[in-house]
């Protein structure tokens, strides 16, 4: 997973819904429900990516991936908008078809463009309260139109709703400071050219925004709702007749599109409620019964009707309402909080979510539809268009997305032949890997692709095949790879002996195998005994992690008795007295070494049993010699002698 890359206040997606069409606009049909008629997409039951696209940076620095819009459609064309540019892409193969250099550009995640079908023109709102209009054809513009004077740090993040009818779009605007205000205008697109660019002011508020609030326009009525200012938001209707609106309070900010069936209006708000309203004959809104409440508390959704039935989503799911008594009828679970609703039929219903790995959820079924690559997943907010069998949408990975249908291959078997495989530090792969699905043998390359998953390490690998052209989805095989023998491994000691101290020793081992050096994490040393006292001791090295076994070759190291020094020799007639500093801890006595030569060859030994003996004279000397004479320590353990090194020698002549 990824982490999560942007905060809801900077989330600046509107999500709508929508039925299946040939050709549907992001925004399109507010009134009954929205949408085009449903058109099959095919028995294949699994959508398999076709194209994607990611926009490169621009000139005003905005960088690839995040930032992006949701797409609108026009002809044989997608647009889509980052930063300060608005792209024309082919539809078939994601490939830019045109460019258009937007004056203020996007705010973060924008709004999706919308679409004039029969004029041919794209709207996208812009910060600083502006309304780019843009020649779908070619991508020249036409007229940046700003709805609010003096609002330049003010979002453009409501949708445009482009309305036939009026020959006019209608849009808002929105600060991001709580308390401080927003203008919701129309723009009438006969009167572009007049002095006041064919704005219209439909309300200005001076404490609430305008945050994802698409509106309704029907019989001369425009119908939209606002952010919350000390929790209650305002739904007005303008009334284009009259020029003036009505309004009435709500409990929660409006972060959707108004929409209409029969006679009546329907909203979501963002504490997770659908409320039913009318128009009083003056024009006021007015509540019709309670809310009803939206799966986990929370929407951000347009509703739509479907075959008399409404679509919401909320934070966990989408609720089945009847419009006319507004029971809910059944809930529809979803991975998490649903944006944007695309219906084929009531089996086949689809949706965006809030959350990784950011496909297309068909909550019908309670499947994924589409799951991306994992270079593509992230969390999803963007509406879905639909073309035919092909969907179209993006999440916040900022990939815009075409997904075909495609046959899953996640019921395939997957083989391969017998290998064994053993840690080497290096990655292990089976071979002549065969992907059966219902009994065909599919084809690497053409059907699916391979990768791998922990394969470098003992434990268990995994083998993903990942289904193209005709195909969709994943399906993985496990494989074992086996932790490395140590038994042949080379081990040494850093020091293979030590003088007593009192203290416990612990000697650094170094383990080689295959001319390798192993790390700390690959072996587990145990030492025998206390390792205090004089004696011998055995360390044992067993592999760890990545290996297994026990190195074959022991180890040992000693602890030697502590080393005296000779305190003072004094000569006598054919003799000498040594003496020599008192070692008691972990010393049985002393060995005392003297001869004629320095480098002790042909020396006589003496041995004095007492630790606590300090002194002894050596007699049956020769006189008038020079003798060298040397004093170490010994004890006995374990049914052996050991010895400490020997003192540094000393010489006397004797008399």
């Amino acid at each position: 997973m990824k982490k999560r890359i942007v905060s809801w206040m900077m989330v600046l997606v509107m999500a709508v819904t929508m039925i299946f069409g040939g050709s549907a606009a992001a925004f399109a049909g507010t009134n009954d429900g929205a949408g085009a008629n449903a058109k099959s997409v095919g028995s294949k039951d699994a959508g398999g990516l076709k194209w994607s696209f990611s926009p490169p940076s621009d000139a005003s620095g905005i960088v690839p991936g995040k930032y992006i819009t949701s797409p609108a459609m026009w002809k044989d064309y997608l647009y889509v908008a980052a930063g300060k540019t608005l792209y024309k892409l082919d539809k078939h193969t994601g490939n830019i078809a045109g460019k258009a250099v937007l004056s203020k550009g996007c705010a973060f995640w924008g709004i999706a463009p919308t679409v004039d079908e029969e004029g041919g023109r794209i709207f996208v709102a812009q910060d600083g309260a502006t309304v780019a209009i843009v020649d779908a054809e070619s991508m020249q513009i036409i007229k940046e139109v700003t709805y609010a004077s003096g609002e330049t740090n003010h979002q453009g993040i409501s949708p445009v709703i482009y309305d036939k009818d009026t020959h006019s779009v209608y849009t808002g605007s929105w600060t991001g400071k709580s308390g401080v205000g927003g203008t919701y205008a129309r723009i009438d697109l006969d009167r572009l050219n007049a002095a006041d660019q064919g704005v219209t002011v439909l309300a200005k508020d001076a404490h609430r925004g305008f945050y994802w609030a698409g509106a309704c326009v029907k019989d001369n009525k425009v119908v939209f709702g606002s952010e919350a200012y000390n929790g209650t938001s305002k739904l007005y209707a303008y009334d284009l007749d009259t020029a003036a609106y009505k309004s009435c309070d709500l409990n929660a900010s409006v972060r959707s599109t108004v929409v209409s069936h029969g006679a009546d209006y329907y909203v979501a708000t963002y504490d997770g409620k659908l409320y039913k309203f009318g128009l009083n004959g003056d024009g006021t809104p007015n509540l019709q019964g309670s809310p009803v409440g939206l799966p986990g508390g929370l929407s951000i959704c347009t509703p739509v009707i479907y075959n008399n039935k409404m679509y919401v989503g909320g934070n966990t799911g989408i609720a089945v309402i009847e419009p006319a008594t507004m029971r809910t009828v059944t809930t529809l679970n979803t991975p998490g909080k649903v944006p944007s609703i695309t219906i084929k039929d009531e089996n086949n219903i689809y949706c965006t979510y809030y959350k990784e790995p950011g496909g297309i959820y068909n909550a019908a079924s309670g499947t994924d539809y589409f799951i991306p690559d994992k270079d593509m997943q992230q969390y999803g907010i963007s509406s879905i268009i639909a073309d035919g069998d092909i969907l179209y949408y993006k999440n916040d990975s900022g990939n815009l997305m075409a997904v075909k249908p495609a046959y899953s291959i996640e019921g395939a078997q997957i083989s391969w032949k017998d290998q064994k495989f053993v840690y080497n530090g290096k990655e292990q792969r089976p071979q002549d890997i065969t992907v059966i699905l219902n009994g065909k043998k599919l084809t690497v390359g053409t059907d699916y692709r391979v990768a791998y998953e922990n394969n470098a390490k003992a434990g268990t690998g995994n083998v993903i095949v990942t289904g193209t052209g005709e195909y969709a989805r994943t399906v993985s095989k496990t494989f074992t790879i086996q932790r490395a023998n140590i038994a042949k491994a080379s081990v040494k000691l850093a020091k293979s002996s030590f003088a007593y101290n009192g203290k416990v020793r612990k000697p650094a081992v170094t383990v080689t195998l295959n001319g390798k050096k192993l790390t700390a994490k690959d072996f587990q040393v145990t030492y025998a005994g206390n390792r205090k006292k004089v004696g011998t001791y055995k360390v044992t090295v067993k592999g760890a992690g990545n290996y297994a076994g026990t190195a074959a070759k022991a180890v040992k190291f000693k602890i030697l008795p502590q080393k005296t020094a000779i305190s003072k020799v004094t000569a006598g007639k054919k003799s000498m007295t040594v003496k020599w500093k008192k070692k008691t801890a972990q010393t049985a006595g002393y060995q005392i070494q003297y001869g004629l030569k320095k480098n002790f060859k042909g020396a006589k030994t003496a041995v004095v049993r007492k630790n606590k003996t300090t002194a002894k004279e050596i007699a049956k000397l020769k006189a008038k010699k020079k003798y060298y004479v040397r004093v170490r320590t010994y004890q006995k353990a374990g049914g052996k002698t050991y010895y400490s090194s020997w003192s540094k020698a000393k010489s006397v002549k004797i008399k």
